[in-house]
């Protein structure tokens, strides 16, 4: 008994070897053909990938292979057909296989060896066998697409994380450099302040004390009072503005940080105020931001990569805004998590392409206006810090993110 099944066992290939096998789809355009398949009807593998099998084998009788297979899910059904050719006749054999899919998938199989075999006894010795291929040859499709898209998505998130890495250097080392002259201005307009104050207290003892007409004529003629107040104001205004350049210059350098790898606790507060910063010239004149933040504890996490994640998502919310409108940023916590909600007041997202929208290359951007991988990216990261990344979206009364983070990393 045992060296019975062994020697069936050892037969096996042999028998695989001498017998052509094709995988086809409901359309019986071909999937997977073996070599055999291929020398049998004289083309390669790569050239019958993706062809009907009516342009391999032009004497099919397609119209009547394809009423013999049209069966209820889950049913076995079959066609047979000797081809004669002037090469070498063939017995063909088309099985459809059940996968518990809506759609079964068909086997066919090239014999030289049998060209005359008996259907009945045939079929049924073919069955399990093609069965177990089918279904093996499958998995293993399903198993490469899998794989080659997981690839791709890895190999772009690599590029685009590279990108951003070099990016983030070529911002750390411009703010760095405008941070220098910076400081000096700074301090210059500090000490011109000083010296303009000292200035006009000079003058209004002048002309108190020096009784001249000429002086106070020249103070009313040039306008002395305006000039006092006017330049006060400028110089107000100036430290004002150099504030915010160094603000934003401070954001940038925390902002560019991206190569981080390492969870440390991290304020989520200053994360969005950071990355509001950076992108404000992407927003300002889209949207205006109300904040309703709660209180938050520190949370572990890679600061900078939070940043990337507010940022696709910020951006994303302005861009979706026709004309002007509102974006709410919330915060909070529950059950050991933080979260942050992003709400727009856009043009929200249809529900038939709601479930696409983190797919890697996705958008619904204009050629040129976006790459598809601002949310793919975020939904990883927010994976990646063992979070989860929710939407809710209204067509027409706008869309709402929920990012949620765990407080403590386990």
């Amino acid at each position: 008994m045992n060296d019975s099944r062994e020697n069936n066992a050892m037969d096996a290939p042999e028998a695989q070897q001498s017998r052509g096998l094709l995988l086809l789809d409901s359309q019986l355009n071909v999937r997977y053909i073996n070599p055999t398949a291929a020398d049998i009807l004289h083309t390669s593998t790569e050239q019958a990938s993706q062809k009907n099998i009516s342009e391999l084998i032009p004497t099919l009788n397609l119209t009547l292979a394809q009423s013999s297979l049209t069966c209820a899910q889950n049913d076995h059904s079959s066609y047979t057909q000797s081809v004669l050719q002037s090469r070498a006749p063939y017995h063909l054999e088309l099985h459809s296989i059940p996968t518990g899919s809506a759609q079964n998938i068909i086997v066919a199989s090239l014999d030289k060896e049998t060209p005359h075999p008996t259907p009945d006894n045939h079929l049924a010795h073919a069955a399990p066998l093609n069965t177990t291929l089918a279904l093996a040859l499958s998995q293993m499709l399903e198993l490469n697409q899998q794989l080659n898209m997981r690839l791709q998505h890895s190999n772009r998130q690599v590029l685009q994380s590279e990108k951003m890495a070099g990016i983030g250097q070529l911002a750390a080392g411009v703010a760095h450099e405008i941070n220098n002259p910076l400081g000096f201005v700074f301090s210059n307009i500090k000490t011109l302040s000083n010296y303009i104050t000292s200035l006009f207290k000079i003058i209004d003892i002048a002309a108190i004390e020096c009784q001249s007409e000429a002086l106070q004529n020249s103070m009313t003629e040039l306008e002395y009072d305006y000039i006092k107040t006017d330049l006060t104001e400028l110089l107000e205004e100036s430290e004002e503005g150099l504030q915010r350049v160094k603000k934003i210059i401070v954001s940038l350098k925390d902002f560019s940080h991206i190569d981080e790898e390492t969870f440390a606790p991290a304020d989520l507060h200053k994360c969005i105020e950071t990355t509001l910063s950076v992108a404000q010239n992407e927003i300002k004149y889209k949207a205006e931001i109300i904040r309703e933040l709660g209180e938050l504890p520190l949370v572990d996490c890679i600061a900078s990569q939070i940043n990337q994640v507010i940022m696709n998502i910020t951006v994303n919310a302005a861009h979706a805004i026709e004309e002007f409108g509102t974006i709410n940023i919330r915060t909070g916590t529950q059950d050991h998590k933080a979260w942050i909600e992003i709400e727009d007041n856009g043009e929200g997202i249809p529900e038939h392409i709601i479930s696409r929208i983190f797919e890697p290359f996705y958008t619904t951007k204009p050629i040129g206006k976006g790459t598809g991988l601002g949310l793919s990216l975020s939904q990883t990261i927010i994976e990646k810090h063992n979070g989860l990344l929710e939407v809710e979206s209204t067509p027409g009364s706008g869309t709402k993110f929920k990012i949620w983070l765990p407080i403590k990393q386990v």
